[in-house]
């Protein structure tokens, strides 16, 4: 498996190029480029800054007792249903959740219960609800609430017959991800 710093290198040499390229070529753009791309990184690493306190407090408040008593000792509908809607209720573009779900697989989730999670906060997350039941009305949210809680227990019971290998999948990029 590639080593983290060697992707990294590679996608910052292919950005690279990428740039000169575009320079190159649309030699007045480049100024676009670069204030897009810094303003760009600008808004989104307060988000990620918060995202990453939040998976610290769950990391150090949330108990792994409570975390098999949730969804492993219940059955496995029941804890999809609730991991979805954990999901759903999660705030935050999906880039900013990747801590919280890196510390829910460190608590001892499985991948299957994970795939849940990511599916109901990405189909719905809190800060979209009002604006779309002002914009589109209750009965269009409420079907989209079912609709997003029905393919989030969907999503993870498809992940479920094979859980054991996304299990192994994420134990080895997590080893890497931890050296």
């Amino acid at each position: 498996m590639l080593d983290a710093v060697m992707v990294e290198g590679t996608l910052f040499i292919l950005l690279l190029i990428f740039f000169v390229w575009v320079y190159v070529s649309f030699p007045t753009r480049i100024g676009e480029a670069i204030d897009f791309s810094v303003t760009n990184l600008i808004e989104t690493i307060p988000i990620f800054i918060v995202a990453s306190l939040l998976a610290g407090w769950v990391d150090a408040w949330v108990d792994k007792d409570l975390v098999v008593r949730l969804f492993k000792q219940r059955g496995l509908v029941t804890g999809l249903f609730v991991i979805t809607c954990l999901g759903i209720a999660t705030p935050g573009p999906i880039y900013s959740i990747f801590p919280i779900v890196y510390v829910l697989k460190k608590k001892g989730i499985d991948s299957h219960f994970l795939i849940a999670y990511l599916t109901g906060q990405t189909l719905m997350g809190p800060m979209r609800i009002p604006l779309e039941i002002y914009y589109l009305g209750t009965t269009f949210f409420v079907f989209r609430l079912i609709s997003t809680v029905l393919l989030g227990v969907f999503a993870g019971l498809c992940a479920y017959p094979i859980h054991r290998w996304l299990n192994e999948s994420l134990e080895r990029v997590s080893a890497e991800f931890n050296r």
